[in-house]
């Protein structure tokens, strides 16, 4: 009878992890009249607001004022063109930093001529006007980004520029009173910049972390500036790479990685990680697909990370992938979707930008209810993901260890040595569909694990 009982009971299981879903995307429209305006920039506030800056992803290049935000965590998404009476037409947008729903900041940057500036909306998008009167004014300026830790403390972030050779600066602006006001930083708190230094638009990243207000911006040379104190003091270390055009993403104050690529072509250069806080980068080798588009980090969880990727002319490189020990392994969640920038809120709150057209424009994670066992990595457990899979799976959480699998007759299939990888790929995409049994051991013992093959 004990036997009979066992034997449902596995059947349930099996029944379970077969209709269970893998975590993945869910494609929702930001309703922009026109099609393939792209994701540029994300803020979420809160797990119901998300503001984002579009760009014109077709192709012919034309410089759009056009936003988008949902105040239901996404159900509904409302598309904004900003009135060339409120941001001029010569004028494109680059980050977008939100304080809630009614609340946020836009960096303008110029498309011709030197108008722009921190752009600032307190009534949900309605209006916006410029709080950054009197910056940003020489014939040499360019506003990169902006970015505020509350509805207070922000900065502004453009090129750099000067007489040349060793005197020029990166025009760098703060504010203490929600951009009523802004203060220069002078070249008694920044490093000078590198002879035709310049930033480049949303290659920046800024956060609280541990009551410090941080930020990073990286450069056409390959340096990366960084500050921990509102933007007061900055210092500069280079990333290892010729240009660092690309994302930068940190968990904490001192675990932080940058895609380093070339600004002018696109050209993929390097994944580059710090572990003191960005004094130091150091080149990442990574194996399997690299994704280039955007990296973020997940807030609340250390080491985590989602990478994305949305290169036009090679579907390989379309897709999202996340990791679990600081970037340096990583995990597919999905493939051949173009996915632009990323940002998260937590572990369960997070958006990846698309292209606008019929029903699309931006994918809301969803967690589901197998694969990435979330409460599993959290407590350091065997995790198989994803599960129930086509035969390539990772394991997480398999360190130094040795890894038997078996098909249901009890006959070993696969065996393999886990050096210190936090994820450990495999590939059983030749053996036949139905149930396996994944066992790890090492020094702290042996761990089991279900593995469903369809």
């Amino acid at each position: 009878m004990m036997k009979k009982l066992l034997s449902i009971a596995t059947l349930m299981l099996v029944a379970l992890m077969l209709n269970a879903q893998a975590p993945s995307w869910t494609a929702q429209s930001t309703n922009f009249v026109a099609a393939s305006r792209g994701i540029r920039w994300i803020s979420i506030p809160s797990s119901q607001v998300v503001w984002c800056t579009a760009y014109d992803g077709s192709g012919g290049g034309a410089d759009i004022r056009e936003f988008c935000k949902t105040t239901n965590g996404g159900t509904n998404w409302t598309a904004t063109v900003i009135p060339t009476t409120q941001i001029a037409a010569t004028m494109a947008l680059s980050t977008i930093s939100a304080i809630d729903a009614n609340i946020a900041y836009i960096a303008a940057y110029p498309t011709a001529g030197t108008v722009q500036g921190v752009f600032k909306t307190t009534n949900g998008g309605a209006n916006w006007v410029n709080t950054s009167t009197g910056t940003f004014t020489n014939t040499s300026s360019f506003i990169n980004n902006c970015g505020f830790w509350d509805a207070d403390n922000g900065i502004a972030q453009g090129d750099a520029w000067g007489p040349g050779g060793t005197t020029q600066l990166f025009e760098l602006y703060t504010t203490t009173n929600a951009g009523a006001n802004w203060a220069v930083v002078t070249d008694a708190n920044q490093p000078y910049a590198i002879n035709a230094e310049d930033g480049w638009t949303t290659s920046f990243f800024n956060a609280t972390f541990a009551g410090n207000k941080c930020a990073w911006f990286g450069t056409n040379k390959g340096r990366i500036f960084h500050t921990t104190n509102g933007g007061i003091n900055w210092s500069v270390a280079s990333s290892t790479f010729a240009d660092c055009a690309g994302s930068i993403a940190f968990t904490d104050q001192n675990n932080g990685v940058a895609i380093c690529i070339n600004g002018t072509s696109g050209a993929y250069l390097g994944f580059s990680r710090t572990t003191d806080g960005g004094a130091h980068w150091a080149a990442e080798t990574t194996t399997g697909t690299i994704y280039k588009a955007s990296v973020c980090a997940v807030p609340g969880h250390l080491g985590w990370y989602v990478r994305t990727g949305s290169d036009p002319n090679l579907t390989t490189e379309q897709g999202s992938q996340i990791s679990f020990d600081y970037g340096v392994s990583w995990t597919e969640i999905d493939n051949s979707v173009q996915h632009t920038e990323v940002s998260f809120l937590d572990r369960d709150n997070g958006f990846s930008g698309g292209f606008s057209g019929a029903g699309t424009g931006i994918y809301k994670f969803v967690p589901g209810s197998v694969g990435i066992d979330f409460n599993s990595i959290e407590k350091n457990e065997l995790n198989v993901y994803p599960n129930p899979c086509t035969g390539n799976f990772s394991l997480i959480n398999a360190e130094n260890s040795v890894v038997n699998i078996y098909n249901t007759t009890g006959s070993l299939v696969y065996s393999a040595k886990i050096g210190n990888n936090k994820s450990f790929s495999i590939d059983l995409s030749k053996q036949a569909k139905g149930m396996y049994i994944v066992t790890v051991q090492n020094s702290k013992g042996t761990k089991t694990q279900k593995l469903s093959i369809n």
